[in-house]
């Protein structure tokens, strides 16, 4: 009994490992055409065969039909497919319209989904990019989720909202579509120069998943809230700073005031009540605001030769409670 049981498991260990994969999981487009529309219609000892690199998406395929037998259907064929030269080895994969084709034969691909998204879907990953993606790339991306076949569209960006991308559509491999759409991505960073964003170029969707967030390309992203100051409020901020704030840097603190997140503000002030200052504005992270305010107030106390620290005065009209719970230390 003990071993009849161990025959069963091992024949469907055998089924498993030697399962049979379907054509469309393993011929590319052109061959697939052909086998399913003009191979199956030819008559006598017939054979077809087919090579593809493991790695990208060159094939090639051939067949052989009135064969005096099947071994030679099987020789013609083979030989005709060896003359492309392809770097991979030549199977047959169909005899007398037997599909013959095994796990392990060749990698498996998978055929491109190109059901359009719904409306929900569509809404879904725009408003998921738009948090993240910028400017120009944004538009591309938009472009990239109606586009075809296997498709990828790779990102970078930075902290200080230095952005690129490249995209690609109509593969029928996915893995080919993500390398290519990353080497070019990679291509635009580098045509960038010093502006090129620092991260490294990722796999930011395939049309119907976002595949990165924020944490992979290593940002922290609060949101804008661009808080609007009617004249009662706005001028009690006035009042506030007029405490801390004089010439200049008073009149820099106003324009401030009235522009949009995210933005950081900060000031230096010695001993002798001499005033430097710096602010930025509109920038993609608050790391970013906090870095350009900062370096701003820095040079600004060169230039006045005033020898005080620079310290945050204010960052996106956050209050105090308002920073402590974004856990922004200022």
């Amino acid at each position: 009994m003990k071993k009849n049981s161990l025959i069963f498991i091992l024949l469907i260990f055998m089924g498993t490992a030697y399962a049979q994969v379907a054509p469309k999981n393993i011929l590319l487009n052109k061959c697939l055409f052909s086998y399913t529309t003009h191979y199956p219609y030819l008559k006598g000892n017939k054979a077809f065969a087919y090579v593809r690199v493991a790695l990208g998406e060159e094939d090639y395929c051939t067949w052989s039909h009135k064969a005096s037998s099947v071994e030679n259907a099987r020789a013609s064929a083979l030989n005709a497919c060896k003359q492309q030269h392809i770097d991979a080895e030549c199977k047959i994969v169909d005899v007398d319209n037997t599909w013959l084709v095994q796990e392990g034969d060749f990698s498996s691909i998978t055929p491109p989904d190109n059901t359009p998204l719904s409306k929900q879907q569509h809404t879904l990953l725009t408003n998921k990019a738009k948090n993240i993606v910028l400017g120009e790339c944004l538009v591309l991306f938009n472009t990239h989720m109606q586009d075809k076949g296997h498709k990828v569209f790779a990102y970078s960006v930075d902290a200080d909202g230095r952005y690129a991308c490249g995209t690609t559509h109509e593969y029928q491999t996915l893995r080919q579509a993500a390398l290519d759409a990353l080497g070019k991505c990679e291509e635009t960073k580098k045509s960038m120069g010093k502006e090129a964003p620092k991260h490294t170029c990722l796999p930011f969707s395939d049309g119907k998943n976002i595949l990165a967030g924020a944490h992979d390309y290593n940002l922290t992203l609060h949101k804008k809230t661009n808080k609007y100051l009617n004249l009662e409020s706005y001028q009690s901020y006035v009042d506030k700073a007029k405490a801390y704030l004089s010439g200049p840097c008073l009149t820099q603190y106003k324009y401030y005031l009235r522009i949009k997140d995210h933005r950081a503000f900060y000031m230096a002030k010695d001993s002798e009540g001499k005033i430097a200052c710096g602010h930025s504005f509109g920038q993609f992270t608050i790391a970013s605001a906090k870095k350009y305010a900062y370096e701003k107030c820095k040079t600004s106390t060169k230039f006045k030769k005033i020898n005080a620290k620079c310290t945050l005065y204010s960052l996106d009209l956050l209050s105090d409670e308002e920073l402590a719970k974004k856990r922004i230390l200022k």
